[in-house]
This record gives structure tokens, sequence and C-alpha cells, in this order.
């Protein structure tokens, strides 16, 4: 809940439990408490922005405004006695009208993502690539090559006043088309863009220090999007780190193309995606070729040819590929194929041939949900370095991005294992943190050597430690 909300739904209260009071016992000067309310909730709109859950709040203040400035025209001098049966009645009606106006906004709020805790600024940036040299295979168009979107988090130094951008920074139509593919309410997640981050557009990379390692991030197939783990990418470049999270176009739920319009999910592929295994091996090539893409042009980004904050900002001795669910996979074949990948990092991630049969020679984290259909243990077990298992207890699939935050219902909806969501973001971060500290910056990471009671959630084991 915000600010403002909060003293909207006080203030409502108040004018609900005067009207219950017996007649002789109201003040006259309540009855403009309902002015106030709208007064205060046209400062909201301007200031915090209208989300749907508030709206039975807002009907709510209208009706209330309605009905006292029906009572100061009055003439009356003595209202009418009710019997005490319908005053009963009209408080119980009243109290449970609040609860379903108040609770809403709490049960599917503006989440908070957490405070990145580093000690960088962070920066963000979007850029599309195009790779001429690969035909778009979803289009028809014999001129129509690979777009690769990216989203970019960077150490920054923020100028002063520098006001952070939005979830959906300029795409808000994500949202809709999100909970298109879920079946439910188009307007269910449109507050998702009220939601701020911790980064500055494009703000000045921070300097004075040596370059920073990078990570390439691949998001989730389908329901994947380039902001899908805000949260964690914001904890890693305020470590400083740079976290370039890679789109998949046509196997995501929206990317944006080279022109800003946004390239939807390609429905038409899911049956073959679920039921074909060479489609599914094509995709994963597809996705793989995007991340090796990517790789091949960061010497690009080093000389600034894409975004002249990041020149000379790049550490291309210290690479780290991570990827949740199908993406996770796309990372996973990498880095058995290229030296280049110094570390590799899964959440909740199936695994394909060859990975199932070859041993990866990286530091290895692998994420798994509690009663996780993806991850396979033998994967874990041929890992020819320091590798991680871990699974945390009350997490499912979807955990493992930032809807694990939008709502306490996630359970209910099947959309949760029912962790906690900020709990299960700051085991995330801090893992993902611990392990990337440790195999990309030499750093101590305690925190993957034992239990801890800060995330009794989490079982972790490991091989191959130094």
């Amino acid at each position: 809940m915000r600010f403002l909300e909060n003293i909207i739904l006080i203030l409502l209260l108040l004018a609900l439990a005067w009207s219950f009071l017996p007649p002789q016992r109201r003040s006259r000067i309540i009855l403009y408490l309902p002015f106030l309310t709208g007064l205060l909730i046209i400062v909201h709109l301007v200031v915090e922005g209208a989300r749907w859950q508030m709206f039975p709040a807002y009907l709510l203040a209208i009706g209330l405004l309605a009905n006292n400035t029906r009572l100061l025209r009055s003439t009356a001098s003595r209202p009418t006695s009710q019997p005490v049966w319908l005053r009963l009645l009209l408080v119980l009606g009243g109290l449970l009208l609040f609860i379903v106006v108040s609770q809403l906004p709490v049960l599917i709020p503006v989440f908070n993502l957490p405070q990145p805790g580093g000690g960088f600024d962070v920066g963000i940036s979007q850029v599309v690539l195009t790779d001429e040299t690969r035909p778009e295979t979803f289009t028809s168009q014999t001129d129509d090559f690979r777009q690769v979107p990216l989203m970019i988090w960077y150490p920054a130094a923020n100028p002063l006043n520098a006001r952070p951008v939005t979830y959906w920074l300029d795409q808000p139509q994500i949202s809709r088309q999100l909970t298109g593919m879920l079946n439910l309410p188009f307007f269910l997640l449109d507050h998702l863009s009220l939601v701020q981050t911790h980064a500055a557009l494009d703000a000045p990379a921070a300097g004075g220090q040596p370059p920073f390692p990078v990570i390439l991030f691949s998001h989730g197939y389908r329901l994947g999007y380039l902001q899908q783990n805000t949260s964690l990418m914001e904890t890693l470049a305020s470590q400083g780190y740079v976290v370039i999270s890679i789109g998949h176009p046509y196997q995501a739920a929206a990317v944006p193309d080279e022109n800003g319009k946004l390239i939807p999910f390609a429905t038409e592929t899911a049956r073959r995606f679920s039921q074909d295994a060479a489609f599914r091996e094509e995709s994963l090539t597809i996705w793989t070729d995007d991340l090796r893409f990517v790789l091949n042009h960061l010497p690009d980004f080093q000389q600034g040819k894409f975004l002249p904050q990041l020149t000379g900002r790049l550490d291309l001795e210290r690479i780290g590929v991570a990827g949740m669910s199908f993406g996770g996979s796309a990372a996973s074949r990498l880095c058995l194929q290229e030296v280049r990948c110094d570390a590799l990092l899964t959440l909740d991630s199936p695994q394909y041939e060859p990975v199932l049969s070859a041993s990866l020679q990286q530091p290895s984290l692998f994420f798994a949900a509690q009663e996780s259909e993806y991850v396979r243990r033998e994967v874990y077990e041929q890992v020819n370095a320091p590798a991680y298992l871990l699974t945390i207890q009350g997490s499912a699939h979807y955990d493992f991005t930032d809807l694990t935050l939008v709502s306490p219902l996630n359970a209910a909806l099947g959309f949760s294992g029912g962790v906690n969501g900020d709990q299960m973001v700051r085991i995330l971060n801090q893992y993902s943190l611990a392990f990337f500290n440790r195999h990309l910056k030499d750093l101590p990471a305690p925190l993957l050597d034992s239990p801890s009671a800060a995330y009794p959630e989490v079982t972790i084991t490991a091989r191959n430690l130094p």
C-alpha cells in the first residue's frame, strides 16, 4: 500500500463510522470529511497514479460525498430515527463493504522491489541488435533478420534527482500480453506500470573503478520478458556487475523490436514446442545463438559502439551466463560450447542433450523449485568444477521471477508454491550474488558453504569445492 492510499482508506473508515453513529451523537463538521477525502484522492491520482484495485475506494468516496452533500442541504432539524436492528444491519454491511474496499489494494499491491543493497547506483539502457547472418525463421519475410533486444543494468553514477524508471519502462502493454496468455482479466497486472525500480535510464556509468564483470541473462519461454528478474538485475548491478538481459522474439511474452514495437508471443508455435522435440531443439539452438551473438558483440560494447556510457567498463575476461527455465537451458548449452563462459547459473531450468551427457567445465549453480519437474541432478553431478544444487522449499516455477511479488494470492491461483515473495527474491538475490562474487570476483562467499538461519527454506549441496 502506498502512503496516500493508506490515508484515503483511513478517512473513508472514519466517514463510514460517523454515518452509523446515532443521530444525536453525530457532529456536523464530520459531514465535510468526504470532501477532504475527495481532494486527497485527486492528489493521489496526480502523485501516485490510479490503479484498478482502488476503484471501489474511489466509488465509496463518491457515494459518501453524495450522501453528505444531501445531508448538508437538508433542512430537517432532527434526522429520522432508525430501529436498532436496522442500524446494526447497516453497521455490519458497512464493515463488510470497507473490508472489501480496503483489502483489495493489499492483496494485489503495487509491490516494492527490494533495495539493491550494493555500493553503486544503478543505470538501465535498452538496445536492439540485428544479426544479419541469421534470417528470422518465425516470419515469412525473406529480408527479415533475427533481432535481439537487450535490456542492460550497470553500476552507475546517477545524476542528482534522477528519477528511477518504472517496471515496464515505456512498454506497459506487456501486462496485457501476460494476462491474455494466462486467461486472466485483462486489467489484472496493469498496476505493474506503477512499480518503481531503482534504476535511472541511460545514466552515466560509475567511473574510477576497474572494469566490471559481465553477466548474460536469458529469460523464460512463453511468459518470459526482458525485465522478469529486475530485482536480481538491480542487486547485481549495484554490486559491480554489468547484466545484459537478452530477449528471444516470438517465444517471449513480448519484447521490443528495433522500432520500439512489441513483438508478441507466437501462439501458433506453443503446441509444437511442447509436443515436437525437433522444434524444441531448433528453438534451443536459436536461443543459444542469440546468447552467442551478444557474447560476440561484447567487444563492441566495450568500445562504446552501442552505448557510449559503457565504453571501457566491461571486463571481458570475467563473463557469467544465467537463465530462467528454457533460458537456463540455452545458458547451459552455451557454456558447454564456449570457453568464454566463466560461470553458469540457472533458475529451475530443464536440461537437454548434449548437456545431459557431457560435463560442464565452469562453476555452476542450479536453483530448483521444491517439486521441480525440470532440474536434473545428474547434470549437477557431472560438473568438472565447483557445483551447487540449491532447492527452495515452498517455491514453484514462476517464483523464480518477479511475479512472485505480485500478490499473496499467488499460491491460491497456482502461480506460487506458497513461499513468501519477498523472502524468495532475497534468496535469489543473495545466493546468486554470492555465487558470482566467488567465481567471477574471487571474493569470499560463506553463504554457499553452510545452512543459513536467515534462509531456512534453502537446502544446498555442493561438490568440487576449492
